[in-house]
């Protein structure tokens, strides 16, 4: 369901193996040689090839040969069509898909219709953000890099330990190493004029006015002027890991996720005139699993991810009372209805632009942990469970009604939403 980092701090499980089907194979390749050398009456032994690259299903379509199939169909109830219906030009919704066989930056109506590959290249291109004024769309790229993100990580983006980095490579959050030409681009809303912003870089968000980057890199955040080049730290001097950051609408102040193997809250950092923290923070909520933290369009609202019962998602006001001494704010989940915790997990929240409506990523059941379905989805959490599908989805900021934008049983996330630029 999520990335690397957060999958981590849940325990992951061991890394996957291969697919029955590829070391089938390989067995089958390596019989053939191995008759072909003695029917030939060669004396000489043969180096056998190396084995097959190890490729997870939710990283490449054709591994297994046979796709599991979707999860869910879209299929709308009377509530649900009257949302589609009412979701028809409120925007365009920019997302990440591994459904061609690698990560790409997709782009659809709020209603799900007109879903566009914007990137079709080899690398690995995710985490779309749209610029404030909708007319372009930044994206994490390794589509210049030395090495390639895919094949060095399994389904979860985790580090190929076997493998040892370069010196002068740096970690990433989620345990991919990376050089210096892994970084944010910008292209067109129709996937043209990509240009680099930023390198090395993850995880980036621009200023309302389009003249400032925050982005991660190592574990810590960072601030670029793309007028001038110049960098500067996102956080202040004494702070420690911090990830996922984005401007305030206001662009006032930096909202991210902060926090260490304890846990992980959603925090912001105020920003002087210079536009430079000020040394200043407010941690919104207390310890736990705070992930993927969103704005709301009003500044005065923030949507994340809580996963001590499962992954759900809650509000939480910046106007609320803060309770107890450190003064943490409660916050509110969202309610989506029936046994909903016991089936489905929610992540990666974007708030529309009118604030009425919040487009996540849906995880279908916890599926009790089988071997044979590791090579298809995520690996097992510590607790022994595991997941196989993302689909993309809308709801009500309420939680009350919500509809599947995706069905085609791959993984889909990392939706950012803008009613400009059309």
């Amino acid at each position: 369901m999520m990335d690397g980092r957060i999958t981590r701090r849940m325990g992951a499980g061991a890394a996957a193996p291969l697919p029955q089907t590829i070391l089938v194979a390989a067995a089958a390749a390596c019989l053939f040689a191995a008759c072909g050398a003695s029917y030939g009456g060669e004396k000489e032994k043969k180096k056998q090839p190396d084995p097959p690259p190890r490729r997870g299903w939710m990283d490449c379509k054709d591994s297994p040969e046979t796709h599991p199939g979707p999860w869910r169909p879209i299929k709308d109830d009377a509530e649900q069509a009257a949302l589609r219906k009412e979701l028809a030009g409120k925007g365009r919704i920019a997302f990440c898909s591994n459904r061609d066989g690698n990560w790409e930056i997709y782009v659809c109506e709020a209603d799900g219709s007109n879903q566009t590959n914007l990137t079709k290249n080899p690398a690995w291109d995710f985490h779309p953000r749209w610029s404030p004024d909708g007319r372009r769309i930044i994206f994490h790229s390794d589509r210049d890099s030395e090495v390639k993100v895919g094949p060095r990580v399994g389904q979860q983006m985790e580090l190929e330990m076997t493998w040892t980095a370069p010196a002068h490579w740096q970690p990433q959050h989620w345990g991919v190493y990376v050089g210096t030409k892994v970084g944010i681009y910008s292209m067109n809303p129709d996937g043209s004029d990509v240009k680099l912003l930023v390198a090395p870089g993850s995880n980036g968000s621009l200023s309302p006015d389009g003249k400032r980057l925050v982005y991660e890199h190592g574990d810590t955040i960072w601030i670029k002027d793309l007028e001038s080049g110049k960098v500067h730290p996102g956080t202040p001097p004494y702070w420690g890991g911090a990830w996922e950051p984005s401007y305030s609408p206001d662009g006032k102040s930096i909202l991210c996720m902060t926090g260490n193997e304890s846990g992980y809250s959603p925090t912001i950092f105020p920003l002087g005139p210079d536009g430079l923290p000020t040394g200043k923070y407010l941690v919104l909520c207390k310890g736990g699993e705070g992930c993927n933290p969103r704005w709301a369009p009003d500044g005065r609202r923030i949507v994340y991810c809580q996963d001590t019962r499962g992954a759900i998602l809650r509000w939480v006001g910046l106007d609320e009372k803060g309770e107890g001494p450190d003064g943490f704010r409660k916050g509110a989940d969202i309610e989506l209805g029936g046994d909903y915790r016991d089936k489905y997990i929610a992540a990666y929240p974007a708030v529309s632009p009118c604030g009425k409506y919040i487009a996540f990523s849906q995880s279908p059941v916890y599926f009790e942990y089988k071997p044979k379905l590791e090579p298809l989805g995520y690996r097992q959490w510590s607790f022994g469970r595991q997941i196989v599908w993302q689909e993309l989805c809308v709801m009500r900021a309420d939680g009350k009604v919500f509809v599947q934008l995706t069905d085609g049983g791959y993984a889909n996330r990392d939706p950012d939403w803008t009613s400009a630029g059309r």
